[in-house]
């Protein structure tokens, strides 16, 4: 069970944890990290439903499905493979399994806790709403500390060098989706500019 002592491991010494996936690599398996980052999803949309209207940031009528997906799935996908890119030239130690290993393990605080922070919205009232605010902030800013952890551990870096590394990431995440962006606006144009140089022909063709 050395995957379940690696999720619990995170909560309590997430240094030793990764550690144990960098260097068990013997005993490594997809299935837990597939678990974890489908189980995001379900997290998400039960906390959408359970948290308390007057504290609720989106209400289940406002909810899109669909988006509420890319918006979480988008960026954890594209962190790993810009992950995988910049420690590949940056002398990193781990491969693209153990990214997203270890990428999976740093979400599980958010799994663990999304849902019992919305049920203890039950019992606040709107002038506690910041509250609730501040558990969901702590329970990111766990995340994004383990982010950084799990690049420097699996990685063997320095704290100055994962810095710049997660940094390299953010960039890096930043610059794809740009270049995306761009290319799908492209498109959009060239394919209208088609149509309407179809239209145009068309046009042409049946008025002579």
């Amino acid at each position: 069970m050395f995957w379940l002592q690696s999720v619990i491991g995170v909560i309590y010494h997430p240094l030793a944890a990764f550690s144990s996936i960098k260097y068990d690599r013997d005993d490594f398996s997809w299935w837990p990290a597939i678990i974890l980052l489908f189980l995001i999803f379900p997290v998400r949309i039960g906390s959408i439903f359970i948290t308390q209207y007057p504290v609720s940031n989106l209400l289940p009528i406002q909810a899109n499905i669909p988006l509420e997906m890319f918006k979480f799935y988008v960026p954890i996908l594209s962190w790993m493979v810009v992950s995988f890119a910049v420690t590949s030239i940056t002398d990193g130690e781990c491969h693209m399994r153990e990214i997203v290993t270890a990428t999976a393990y740093s979400l599980v605080p958010y799994i663990v806790f999304t849902i019992p922070i919305s049920l203890f919205t039950k019992i606040l009232t709107v002038n506690e709403a910041g509250l609730y605010d501040f558990l969901v902030s702590v329970v990111w800013a766990w995340v994004a500390i383990l982010f950084v952890l799990n690049v420097m551990v699996m990685n063997s870096y320095s704290l100055g060098r994962t810095l710049f590394t997660v940094f390299l990431n953010i960039v890096g995440v930043a610059l794809f989706w740009s270049i995306v962006l761009l290319l799908l606006a492209l498109i959009s144009h060239f394919a209208t500019f088609v149509q309407d140089l179809a239209f145009e022909i068309k046009y042409l063709i049946f008025k002579s």
